[in-house]
């Protein structure tokens, strides 16, 4: 299958500027089929190429409306010209959309950074309180800005509150997620979590979230088990 996806990819890129030499599958998500392309003719320039087919790409038989790549590039066209979070020790942004061909997007390639979980795999054992409280800090304060831009009252936000409501993930979304986190806590049984009556609470409210479409999240902070 990767053969015939990676060879899909490089008819629909043939013909723009973003022809592709040599393609990598990377992880991703459980949904796209997500590379990193080598461009012809280039100084070692690189693509990060997101695929979608109408069905997930780690399980095949798990049927999914390719559509949804559509409604992935309409926010990352719209986070990606947002001003980065930046601190002393950390930058937090959207990468800048390039390209949109069908459902094949590409997106600028960041091959120098890494997710928070593998920073923390690597460094936790030695990392500095302040460092590790100005990580919190930057993608707490970028999250806080993302959701008083998108969850607030100007016409731009209510635009695309409207646009992500028809969004055929919705529900498989919420149901894929919610919940989640109580595998996340088994690893981490010194952490004093919140009883089982509070996260009942926290459970109904991203429901509700979810059901009513009157606010919007970002779902893009999955790395992986």
């Amino acid at each position: 299958m990767d053969d015939s996806i990676a060879e899909k990819i490089r008819s629909t890129l043939a013909e723009t500027p973003w022809k592709v030499e040599k393609l990598d599958r990377i992880s991703g998500g459980n949904a796209n089929f997500t590379y990193r392309g080598h461009l012809e003719q280039s100084s070692g320039d690189t693509i990060f190429i997101k695929h979608a087919e109408p069905f997930a790409a780690l399980n095949q038989e798990y049927a999914l409306d390719a559509s949804r790549s559509e409604f992935e590039w309409f926010m990352l066209e719209k986070l990606s010209n947002k001003s980065p979070t930046v601190t002393r020790n950390f930058e937090v942004r959207t990468p800048k959309t390039l390209g949109s061909y069908g459902t094949t997007k590409v997106i600028e390639d960041m091959p120098n950074s890494v997710t928070v979980k593998a920073y923390l795999s690597q460094y936790a054992p030695s990392l500095e309180s302040d460092v590790a409280k100005g990580l919190g800090a930057a993608l707490g304060t970028w999250l806080a800005t993302f959701h008083k831009w998108l969850n607030g009252d100007d016409a731009e936000a209510k635009t695309i509150r409207d646009k992500l409501r028809q969004n055929p993930l919705i529900k498989p979304r919420a149901n894929l997620y919610i919940g989640s986190y109580k595998e996340c806590m088994k690893p981490l049984p010194q952490v004093q979590w919140p009883d089982d009556e509070e996260f009942t609470a926290i459970e109904e409210f991203v429901r509700s979230m979810y059901s009513n479409g009157n606010e919007a999240i970002h779902g893009d902070f999955w790395t992986g088990k």
